[in-house]
């Protein structure tokens, strides 16, 4: 069903989501919750290595006379993430062999519950996890943070930005 082919860089300009994932599919996949909460809280820096570690999943798509168009069909917030950078950069998009029409769905709700389940973090065990990384960052490379979002320079403006109470933490 999902046929993968490798990688290509390509500017979040040229993507679109796929038209053929049904509205209340692609509304669930498109609300899915970040832990932060505002993306305009990330670094350019931050938004790179994220969509690095996460790459839109794309099939291309021939587009008449205007060359090829290049679809979504996964790892919407990385696209969401990397329409937030300078026009002219270039992301790496992972491709796949496009799928039949009628099995859309089917894909992307695979790509991005596979993807969820197996990377996604425990909600009871976030909390601490994310002090805890806080701390060996701050403590061994202060630097880090400023890079990643300046809330996260300070532990009260970070458990704010990804909605933990900080008298817990």
């Amino acid at each position: 069903m999902i046929n993968p082919l490798g990688s290509k860089l390509v500017t979040a300009s040229q993507i679109e989501i796929s038209e053929h994932i049904t509205h209340d599919i692609l509304k669930t996949l498109m609300l899915r919750p970040p832990l932060l909460r505002d993306a305009r809280d990330l670094t350019e820096e931050a938004i790179k290595l994220a969509v690095l570690h996460s790459p839109p999943i794309i099939y291309e798509k021939n587009n008449d006379n205007r060359g090829k168009k290049y679809i979504c069909v996964g790892n919407f917030r990385s696209l969401e993430l990397a329409r937030r950078l300078p026009a002219s950069s270039k992301i790496r998009i992972n491709l796949i062999a496009p799928p039949l029409q009628s099995d859309i769905n089917k894909v992307a709700l695979t790509l991005n519950m596979s993807s969820d389940l197996a990377l996604s973090l425990d909600p009871v065990k976030a909390g601490a996890y994310f002090s805890e990384l806080r701390t060996h960052t701050k403590d061994n490379f202060p630097d880090v943070l400023e890079l990643i979002s300046t809330k996260c320079q300070f532990k009260k403006s970070f458990l704010e930005a990804i909605g933990l109470n900080r008298r817990k933490y």
